[in-house]
């Protein structure tokens, strides 16, 4: 009997795989437990669909973030610090203070976790940050300022 994997199961194959079982197990533990569904035309179909739509949206938003990476790689971020003498910063920028900054900017939350900092800003000037977008990654500029 043919099925299709609702869920991953293991030892058996992964979602939306299209198998060959014998009759009882599908029938008795793959279907009676919601794991899979038998594989008729109605149901292919289905998910050939689902597939091809979400490949779509996905493409729409690599698309997307990838604008956005190139957006950003254009902008500067300012960000006003106390400084004591020779220029050094007191405290520090964060990355949810970048990560909300940019967020600002671009219209859409940004995570602190995909937001990289170099270690070393302890002086004013120019800073490269590294901004992940799902599987792009922008470059733009931080410039620390004396408050």
């Amino acid at each position: 009997m043919q099925v299709i994997l609702l869920k991953d199961v293991q030892g058996v194959g992964k979602t939306n795989d299209v198998l060959d079982v014998n009759d009882g197990y599908a029938k008795n533990f793959l279907v009676a437990k919601r794991l899979a569904v038998v594989a008729t035309q109605q149901v292919v179909s289905r998910l050939q669909n689902e597939a091809k739509q979400r490949a779509e949206h996905e493409e729409r938003e690599r698309q997307r973030m990838e604008g956005a990476a190139h957006d950003l790689d254009k902008r500067t971020f300012s960000f006003a610090v106390k400084v004591g003498g020779q220029g050094k910063v007191f405290g520090s920028v964060s990355e949810r203070e970048v990560a909300e900054k940019i967020g600002e900017k671009l219209g859409f939350a940004v995570d602190k976790k995909h937001v990289k900092l170099p270690k070393s800003m302890k002086q004013l000037g120019e800073y490269i940050a590294e901004v992940k977008l799902g599987s792009v990654t922008a470059h733009p500029k931080i410039v620390l300022t004396s408050k």
